[in-house]
C-alpha cells in the first residue's frame, strides 16, 4: 500500500509557528510575594517589611520564620511542574491564555 501526502500552506503554517512561539515568549513574568507598595498597617510599617519577617525571621532571631512562600513553592514543585505542562499545551492551541494557565497551577 502505496500512501501519498501533500503540505500546502508553508508560509502559513510558518507564520502560525511563529505566532505561537511569540504567545509563548511574550516577555511576560510571574511575580511572587509582596510587591513594593502594597501598604502599610496602621502604625505605619510596611506589609512588605513583615511579610519579610514572616518569610525568613528577624534578624535577632526571636521568632522563628514562617514561610508562606519557599516552603510550599518547594513542597508542591512537582505538581506545579506536571500543572505547567499539562496546560502549557493548550496555552499553545489558544484554547487557554497564559495568564489562565497561571491561575489553574
Amino acid at each position: 500500500m502505496k500512501l501519498n501526502a501533500e503540505v500546502r500552506g508553508g508560509n502559513n503554517i510558518a507564520q502560525r509557528l511563529q505566532q505561537i512561539q511569540d504567545r509563548i515568549m511574550a516577555k511576560r513574568r510571574v511575580l511572587v510575594g509582596l510587591p513594593a507598595g502594597s501598604g502599610s498597617y496602621e502604625d505605619g510599617t510596611p506589609i512588605a517589611v513583615i511579610g519579610a519577617v514572616q518569610e525568613f525571621g528577624p534578624a535577632d532571631g526571636r521568632v522563628p520564620e514562617r514561610s508562606f512562600l519557599r516552603v510550599p513553592i518547594r513542597q508542591n514543585q512537582d505538581n506545579i511542574k506536571k500543572a505547567f505542562l499539562a496546560l502549557t499545551g493548550a496555552v499553545t492551541r489558544g484554547e487557554i491564555t497564559a495568564f489562565q494557565m497561571l491561575d489553574q497551577i
